[in-house]
């Protein structure tokens, strides 16, 4: 579904931006997901629904940060997901450091993986991802893309370059 026809009222931005961005997704119990023989932290509301997004949080933070990003998106009729990427929050692996250079991708390439085989056929999967997690949702998104399996929109949000992204890459 091209991004065009997707409907995100208000301004999910601002409510990225706001710092009261801690609510009722902290209450859940993550979900446990094993990926490369660590846990993986997986959150989630309001499964079943009509659309579904699936955050992806920066460097030094957790899904839990995203709370009220995650009850916005219900009160509009979406279903989310977010996890804690690797070394973050509450899922395994070492703080600050990552054991490849793949790894934050194969972890959301297995994740977004999970959460389409929990959602109804044809229900179009959204990447919101900031910072880091922009990048990581980039370029997760692309390689998708490439293989045939494109998601129905990616937002990103003050997303991390650490040199030139591809951004010519902008498929049709």
């Amino acid at each position: 579904m091209p991004a065009a026809a997707l409907s995100l009222p208000g301004n999910v931005l601002g409510v990225l931006a706001g710092e009261a961005l801690r609510g009722a997704w902290l209450a859940l119990q993550p979900i446990g997901v094993v990926a490369g023989g660590l846990p993986i932290a997986v959150y989630e509301r309001n499964r079943g629904a009509a659309q579904t997004v699936l955050l992806v949080h920066g460097l030094g933070e957790h899904a839990g940060r995203y709370g009220a990003v995650a009850e916005q998106l219900n009160t509009w009729g979406f279903a989310v997901r977010g996890f804690d990427q690797y070394g973050h929050g509450e899922s395994g692996g070492v703080r600050g450091a990552l054991p490849s250079d793949q790894r934050l991708l194969d972890d959301l390439a297995d994740i977004v993986d999970s959460t389409r085989y929990r959602m109804e056929p044809g229900t179009p999967l959204i990447l919101l991802g900031h910072s880091m997690g922009g990048l990581v949702s980039f370029e997760v998104a692309r390689r998708l893309d490439e293989a045939g399996h494109g998601i129905g929109a990616l937002f990103l949000s003050a997303i991390a370059s650490p040199g030139r992204v591809g951004f010519d890459y902008i498929p049709d």
